[in-house]
């Protein structure tokens, strides 16, 4: 913690410090694995089916840069399916995601911690322009549902869809600048 305080180690040295560290890399690799699952689930790339199939991996490399290749497997009643744009930016996000947990257990474990809650909430609200993206690859899931239960009609799926890469890009924004106000909180 002294190398942190003093102020001098950068933000990839922060960064490095998260992953390479053995105690906040188990959370960094935790909360982007829970994370990057709980994404795949509620943006309908992953999800169960309401009918058995047989195992099947179709591959489809046909079609524009970003949605192919497009990857569906089904496995009984479980389905995956994401294309390059939905898996990168997911993994991103997860990834960015996962920093800014291990950035705040880092915090908490600062000696003199004041608003080691704001920087969690910054973290945690950072990913929600991110759920309302919505890929080609697939189905809406548990966000689309949820807006449509709330009064919202499919039209709004068309209407989000062109704006997903711009989710994307916000939540990616914000995260990262979430990441530095940890990164500033534990050098400052």
């Amino acid at each position: 913690m002294s190398r942190l305080t003093d102020g001098s180690m950068d933000l990839l040295g922060f960064i490095r410090l998260l992953v390479g560290d053995r105690r906040w890399r188990r959370y960094f690799v935790a909360s982007s694995i829970l994370f990057y699952f709980a994404y795949l689930f509620a943006n309908g790339m992953m999800g169960f089916l309401p009918f058995s199939t047989s195992p099947t991996i179709y591959v489809l490399l046909d079609g524009p840069i970003g949605e192919v290749p497009w990857v569906i497997i089904y496995f009984y009643q479980f389905m995956v399916s994401i294309n390059l744009l939905a898996g990168l930016s997911s993994l991103v996000i997860s990834i960015l995601f996962g920093l800014n947990i291990a950035g705040v257990i880092y915090l908490y474990n600062a000696p003199n911690c004041s608003s080691c809650r704001l920087n969690l909430a910054a973290s945690s609200v950072s990913v929600i322009p991110a759920f309302f993206a919505l890929f080609s690859c697939c189905g809406g899931g548990l966000v689309l549902a949820l807006l449509i239960l709330f009064g919202a009609s499919d039209l709004v799926a068309g209407l989000l869809l062109p704006y997903s890469t711009l989710f994307i890009l916000v939540s990616t924004i914000l995260l990262t600048l979430s990441l530095y106000l940890v990164y500033r909180r534990a050098v400052g």
